[in-house]
């Protein structure tokens, strides 16, 4: 017999050690992945939906996760609307821009088609997105300029629309 008392005692010990460190694996696991998954979010916030065939003319960072962006397509501005309503947007059209009738105020140079607006929830945050669609008569190349923006809350939601 054994100085401990009992010939049993020794194989426990083991199998117990065994069970807290696998707990504790698992609970090092889950806080990682969360740290790993708030981290990534914090260093490539994800950007607002933007159709196929887009040309970027310009870009602002008003602040980090507050951007502007500018661009033109080929694609009628309709189709854009119609693809913005598909990602969850909300979007209000200009009346008679897209109804199939003759186009309003055709000596004017650009006008608005339509406005969009949606959010993402990424991580523990929150992004909004707007984005105008605008006929442009002046160019037959890039009928479309799309103005894009998102604002990522680190704190909260935001305004809710």
């Amino acid at each position: 017999m054994s100085s401990s008392g009992s010939p049993n005692a020794a194989p426990r010990r083991p199998i117990a050690l065994f069970i807290v460190l696998i707990f504790a694996f698992g609970l090092a696991l889950i806080l990682g992945f969360n740290v790993l998954r708030v981290l990534y979010g914090v260093i490539a916030p994800p950007l607002p939906p933007l159709p196929g065939g887009m040309t970027e003319v310009s870009h602002e960072s008003e602040a980090y996760g507050a951007d502007v962006w500018s661009y033109t397509t080929t694609a009628n501005p309709c189709e854009v609307l119609a693809f913005y309503e598909a990602q969850g947007g909300t979007c209000v059209t200009s009346p008679l821009e897209c109804t199939g009738s003759l186009y309003p105020n055709l000596d004017t140079p650009a006008s608005q088609v339509g406005r969009c607006h949606g959010s993402v929830e990424f991580s523990i945050f929150h992004m909004q997105w707007w984005s105008e669609v605008v006929r442009n008569r002046e160019s037959t190349d890039t009928p479309t300029i799309l103005n894009l923006e998102r604002e990522v809350f680190w704190i909260g939601t935001g305004p809710q629309y």
